[in-house]
């Protein structure tokens, strides 16, 4: 721009301009190599006089001040130290303003002052292009080569870390496994290998490892939808919740129960796969020595309600009715007949109470007989009509045949309760690979999540059936009744 000046104004001092040249330039020279000043400071003071340097230079001199140079410096300078956003605001901003000029100029509404092939003859300009050139190249070097080097630095720490963590993985003790974003598995360790049974090729992706471990069809596809929703969600949080898998096959043909601990890095998930296996099955025999204890306790309460509660109150009622036989005061006939009445519904409850606790008729004819048997019990006293289907079922374990005739009991008593149904429909069906039970009413229904934080029983029956190793689905709004499907893996079922 000095340049420019000195040979286009002739009343330019010519050292003065050199002299201010040269201070401008060891004043840009400062600003960048300093290590005293900000960056912030440094950006923004170099931004304004390449500014200021294009935006002078083509209002002045058009196509010859040199406006090609400011705006690759002012390209480099805004995409590397500044916002996106911002970047393309001043690079269009910049070109609509060159592109305004160049229109202005060839149409000659703005006329050089000095003729262009006086300008294209001038060795001064000629120096002055090859100065800028230069200038151009050096800072575009510069700029270039730090970040080439940052660059190589930061490749070489990614290999270095990768190598490191590689290594780790490795030799865990564990399974572990790096799935990426596309759900591409990156990394399997030894561990992993051996505790499924798979090689790296039979397992390159996600799914191919959720299809062998889960090849049921309807658990595969279940299974799925779950894990991709969570899967997206923790790559958008960059953080995920344990993910258990349950009953998962392996290559050995043996039924598994694992838990899956995430760590997400970017587009990749370390998973980390604990076995839960024996921790599950220890559980198990904790719970059905505790089914075990409360069917025994069931049993000697409804004993001792048969032979202490029961007989007294028989005894009770035969003498009530003695005392009624021999009373010649009709006063006393009112008073008689409600006695009469209490001591049948004592009886009547005492013997409902042992059936419920202690059916002696689950043990000796099974389920299904002895749900039919509750139903026959409580139908002409409940104005509800029940709909009961059992189906062709083996339940072979006496404790799952508890659990879900206590679990049955439950729900038909919350529905007579709390719904007041008309219809109260029971179905059972069993397969090769589960039991399933679904029960409804057509009562007022309940919103679940209130339910659930009050009780009514529901986490009572939710514990009884999990710790089976079933699961429970509630299906309910206010006013549209209730659905609650039992669903037991079949290996629980049968023993």
């Amino acid at each position: 721009m000095y340049v420019y000046g000195i040979y286009y104004h002739a009343y330019t001092n010519i050292p003065v301009s050199l002299i201010n040249g040269l201070i401008l330039m060891g004043f840009v020279t400062i600003t960048i190599f300093s290590k005293k000043i900000r960056l912030t400071i440094k950006k923004n003071v170099l931004l304004f006089i390449l500014v200021y340097g294009i935006l002078s230079s083509i209002y002045s001199f058009g196509i010859f001040g040199g406006a090609e140079f400011f705006m690759i410096l002012i390209f480099g300078l805004s995409t590397f130290y500044y916002s996106k956003w911002f970047a393309i605001c001043i690079n269009v901003s910049v070109v609509l303003f060159y592109l305004t000029f160049m229109i202005l100029y060839t149409n000659e509404v703005l006329i050089y002052t000095v003729s262009p092939i006086e300008s294209a003859s001038n060795g001064i300009i000629w120096l002055s292009d090859l100065l800028l050139t230069f200038i151009t190249i050096g800072i575009g070097g510069y700029a270039l080569n730090k970040t080439f080097l940052a660059y190589s630095q930061q490749v070489k720490e990614k290999i270095e870390n990768s190598k490191d963590m590689h290594h780790t993985i490795e030799n865990l003790p564990i399974p572990v496994g790096i799935v990426n974003r596309n759900k591409e598995i990156v990394l399997v360790n030894k561990q992993f290998n051996k505790y499924f049974g798979y090689k790296d090729k039979d397992i390159l992706t996600f799914n191919d490892w959720l299809l062998k471990v889960y090849p049921n069809p309807i658990e595969h596809n279940r299974k799925k939808e779950e894990i991709e929703l969570l899967m997206k969600k923790g790559f958008e949080e960059q953080q995920a919740d344990p993910i258990e898998y349950p009953n998962l096959l392996t290559n050995h043909n043996k039924l598994r129960s694992l838990e899956v601990h995430h760590t997400i890095i970017g587009d990749m998930a370390i998973c980390a796969f604990i076995d839960l296996t024996e921790r599950k099955r220890q559980k198990r025999l904790l719970v059905e020595t505790m089914m075990q204890a409360e069917k025994k306790e069931n049993a000697r309460i409804a004993r001792e309600l048969h032979d202490g509660i029961g007989p007294l109150l028989s005894t009770a009622k035969i003498y009530a009715h003695s005392v009624g036989n021999s009373c010649v005061c009709n006063m006393n006939d009112e008073r008689l007949e409600r006695l009469n009445y209490l001591l049948d519904n004592s009886i009547l409850e005492i013997r409902n109470i042992i059936n419920n606790i202690g059916p002696q008729i689950l043990e000796q004819y099974g389920l299904s007989k002895a749900i039919q048997s509750f139903i026959d019990h409580i139908q002409p006293v409940s104005n509800i009509h029940f709909e009961f289907n059992s189906g062709s079922i083996n339940v072979t374990s006496g404790l799952i045949e508890f659990a879900i005739y206590r679990t049955l009991i439950e729900l038909i008593n919350n529905s007579i309760k709390y719904a007041t149904p008309k219809v109260i429909s029971i179905n059972m069906m069993q397969s090769s690979k589960k039991f399933k039970l679904r029960y409804k009413d057509d009562g007022i229904g309940f919103d679940y999540k209130k339910v659930w934080a009050k009780g009514f029983g529901l986490e009572n029956i939710n514990s009884r059936i999990e710790n089976i190793g079933g699961n429970v689905t509630y299906t309910t709004s206010i006013g549209n009744g209730v659905c609650v499907d039992i669903l037991i893996p079949q290996k629980s079922i049968v023993v």
